[in-house]
């Protein structure tokens, strides 16, 4: 798992693999998410980098994450 820690409320996280397409979008996050490493489908996603995208109001932090399984 990937936890999302220090969060304002309602914020959105949005994770992309590394082509651009959106793998996951969890909405409505509270201050810690933890996020199972699932893509949308509840599939486990590939090892590999993706991109996350944590927005509120309207600030917007990237980062980049590894995935290796």
């Amino acid at each position: 798992k990937i936890v999302f820690e220090g969060l304002p409320a309602n914020t959105t996280i949005r994770v992309y693999d590394i082509s651009g397409s959106l793998i996951r979008c969890i909405e409505n996050v509270g201050a810690v998410y933890e996020w199972d490493v699932k893509d949308s489908h509840s599939k486990n996603v590939d090892s590999g980098v993706y991109i996350y995208v944590v927005t509120y109001n309207d600030e917007k932090k990237t980062g980049k994450l590894a995935i290796v399984r």
